[in-house]
């Protein structure tokens, strides 16, 4: 499914207003309106809107991160999505499953094949099972996602949310394409397994998204976008050599996967500083 709307906070409008109103203008400069989520403690929509399986089905999960969980200011910025299911998908005939993992949005890449999540998703639900808890968990994805799960080393000492969204992108297309980003030391043994095993499973023709001389501390933005219907928004990071390669390269990977696609550059630097790009803050299904 191409998705054809896109969702942000509405708190975005607030805490970054250059960023929303430069996300509007290229939206709209391609007769595509972004909707605002009310009911929203932070700008992270990624992290906690329901995940969509199937044109009429989506998934809710438990959205309760380790790392919000340290103060009470943390705390309170944890969204429960429940009212925001119930206004945009129930009320218009959508199907919310519940499934009973702590999970966020930004650690679930699916394929038509996969869901693929870094193994933080074992780390944070220890609690369902004492002696089997990856055999339990891998049961509950591949139920749910009616897919075969596929978990990546997570580095915890160097990514503390445990997200895949910034290294692993399905594009698919005629070879069933599929990237992962090789931009950064500190976490090249998670993109070094993600791309081995994404290999072994032998469904993907299978690319490393590799800059030339990479910003070891941005360039993990690049693969932050988010699309909708055939316009990519993507981040750059005010590096003009960089964010030429990078804009280049995801073209080119969309064009040889036979998929036409308009990529519209957004300035993400001050997103970046706050610990996320575009594919984080927003949340893109396909509603009809």
């Amino acid at each position: 499914m191409k998705p054809n709307s896109i969702f942000f906070s509405r708190k975005l409008k607030d805490r970054l207003p250059h960023v929303a109103r430069e996300i509007e203008s290229k939206l709209r400069d391609n007769n595509i309106t972004p909707k605002w989520l009310d009911m929203t403690y932070d700008i992270w929509a990624r992290d906690y809107m329901p995940l969509q399986v199937d044109k009429d089905v989506f998934l809710h999960y438990y959205y309760y991160p380790d790392y919000l969980l340290k103060t009470l200011e943390d705390r309170a910025s944890i969204t429960n999505p429940i009212r925001l299911e119930q206004a945009i998908l129930m009320a218009n005939g959508k199907h919310v499953e519940s499934l009973p993992l702590i999970l966020d949005g930004g650690n679930v890449v699916m394929t038509d094949k996969n869901v693929i999540l870094t193994d933080k998703v074992l780390e944070e639900n220890k609690r369902i099972s004492k002696d089997a808890v990856q055999e339990v968990v891998e049961t509950m994805l591949r139920e749910a996602f009616k897919s075969e799960p596929i978990l990546v080393k997570w580095e915890k000492s160097t990514e503390p949310f445990g997200h895949i969204d910034w290294l692993v992108r399905y594009i698919g297309g005629k070879d069933n394409l599929i990237i992962v980003g090789f931009n950064e030391k500190s976490t090249m043994a998670t993109a070094e397994d993600a791309y081995k095993k994404l290999c072994e499973a032998a469904h993907y023709r299978v690319e490393k998204f590799q800059l030339t001389n990479p910003n070891e501390k941005k360039s993990w933005a690049y693969l932050n976008y988010v699309q909708v219907e055939n316009v990519i928004l993507m981040p750059t990071v005010a590096d003009k050599g960089n964010d030429e390669e990078a804009i280049n390269l995801l073209q080119n990977f969309y064009d040889e996967a036979g998929m036409d696609v308009k990529i519209e550059a957004i300035d993400c630097q001050d997103l970046i500083e706050l610990g996320g790009a575009l594919h984080c803050i927003s949340w893109n299904p396909y509603l009809d």
